[in-house]
């Protein structure tokens, strides 16, 4: 999958719920090994887009291409446990220790308990969390910590593609910085595929390589983060960036 020009491609795809056009005619291509950001204000079809690709969601006509196949010619559960997907609020299992929650995928996968006790060390010692907190529960976890467990469940099955959904923006700047640094130091280790939906420009100057921009459904303006920045290419993008 490396290989690949492309991760991810859209083609003329479409979104639509009782009747409501959620997105419409969305052309997009995501490079293998970049770090992509989704951005817009809520409401614009952003979330939709990675529930797309993750299959939560189908298209209502147009192509989605994942890994140089079509999206309908996996199996769901195959395809998810080739893909990462973090929520705002890491979306844990609250009944679940922490060990339990990063290594959910390994049980459904029939990995052993110490294969699955192995791997959720390597990533703690990756977040920079302390291998205690594999008894901990979600309840006794910050903001940070919690977002930080969240990641590393994503990672488990050690994806090739990341999906974050406005995952850093509950969290108070200290949390979101540390976990920018630890998200950089993911890629250090591993460049991925990562897709990010935020609606925080910052965020995305510092995290991502390509921008698309949305708004009503329809991708208005894509680029690098630099070429957006220094050609807007309306009033709305230009006060969206706050330039």
């Amino acid at each position: 999958m490396s290989i690949l020009s492309n991760c991810v491609v859209f083609n003329q795809v479409s979104f639509q719920i009782k009747n409501q056009t959620i997105l419409g005619n969305i052309d997009l291509k995501i490079k293998t090994g970049e770090t992509c950001a989704i951005i817009g204000p809520s409401g614009s079809g952003k979330s939709t887009l990675l529930k797309l690709i993750n299959r939560l969601l189908i298209e209502s006509s147009g192509t989605i291409e994942i890994f140089g196949n079509s999206a309908e010619s996996y199996k769901v559960n195959n395809l998810r446990k080739m893909i990462g997907f973090v929520l705002q609020g890491s979306g844990l299992f609250p009944h679940l220790n922490v060990f339990e929650n990063i290594t959910i995928q390994g049980k459904i996968s029939n990995h052993s308990k110490a294969r699955r006790k192995n791997r959720a060390i390597e990533l703690l010692d990756l977040a920079g969390l302390p291998r205690y907190f594999l008894e901990k529960h979600t309840f006794e976890l910050s903001g940070g910590e919690t977002q930080r467990v969240g990641l590393c469940r994503a990672l488990y099955l050690d994806p090739e593609l990341m999906l974050l959904d406005e995952a850093f923006s509950a969290l108070d700047t200290i949390s979101k910085n540390e976990l920018y640094t630890y998200f950089e130091n993911i890629q250090k280790v591993k460049p991925r595929t990562i897709v990010i939906v935020s609606h925080d420009f910052r965020e995305v100057k510092r995290l991502a390589q390509t921008v698309f921009i949305i708004n009503n459904g329809e991708i208005i303006q894509h680029g690098s983060v630099t070429e957006i920045m220094s050609n807007p290419k309306s009033h709305f993008v230009k006060e969206f960036i706050k330039l």
